[in-house]
């Protein structure tokens, strides 16, 4: 709940979106993209960054659509 979904495609258009005061965590099917997306997000200033790796194909828990 809460989470802002952010297709890697658009991280660099719409990172004004989150907060630079907070954690963000990012998560995508296996770690890879989410990566790529902390990068770019490093590169504009964002340091509080958190990639879970190894993503959601290791994911067990209940989910919403």
């Amino acid at each position: 709940p809460g989470a802002v979904h952010i297709p890697l495609g658009e991280v660099e258009q719409r990172a004004e979106e989150l907060s630079r005061e907070t954690d963000i965590y990012l998560i995508c099917h296996s770690g890879r993209r989410s990566e790529l997306a902390a990068q770019k997000l490093k590169e504009k200033g964002f340091h509080q960054l958190v990639n879970i790796v190894p993503g959601m194909n290791s994911w067990t828990g209940a989910i919403e659509k």
